[in-house]
């Protein structure tokens, strides 16, 4: 619904987080505490332009069902894309909070 409501038709869904990465993640992250993984369903929406970047976000925080969790931005200026080999981006890890997220 946000990409209609942008105007966007690219969104990448990639398969879910195997079990094998999360319990490794779990495990050396997160000492077994099962209530901090993240990412486990997981899109990627993508973007010619900043503004259509910006409207996206105002689109989904204005969202009462979604709680934001982390944000990642790799565009501000203070990040070093030399760590990333020159790759930036705008990272959310979001919480559903709606029925309809759960089905």
């Amino acid at each position: 619904e946000w990409c209609r409501a942008a105007g966007l038709e690219e969104v990448k869904w990639p398969p879910l987080k195997g079990i094998g990465r999360a319990s490794e993640k779990l495990m050396r992250s997160y000492a077994a505490d099962v209530s901090r993984l993240l990412d486990v369903v997981r899109a990627a929406v993508v973007f010619d332009h900043a503004d259509e970047l910006a409207n996206f976000l105002d689109i989904v925080l204005s969202d009462p069902d979604v709680e934001i969790v982390l944000v990642k931005n790799r565009l501000c200026a203070d990040y070093s894309s030399i760590y990333s080999c020159g790759y930036r981006d705008v990272h959310l890890n979001l919480k559903m909070q709606s029925t309809r997220a759960f089905q």
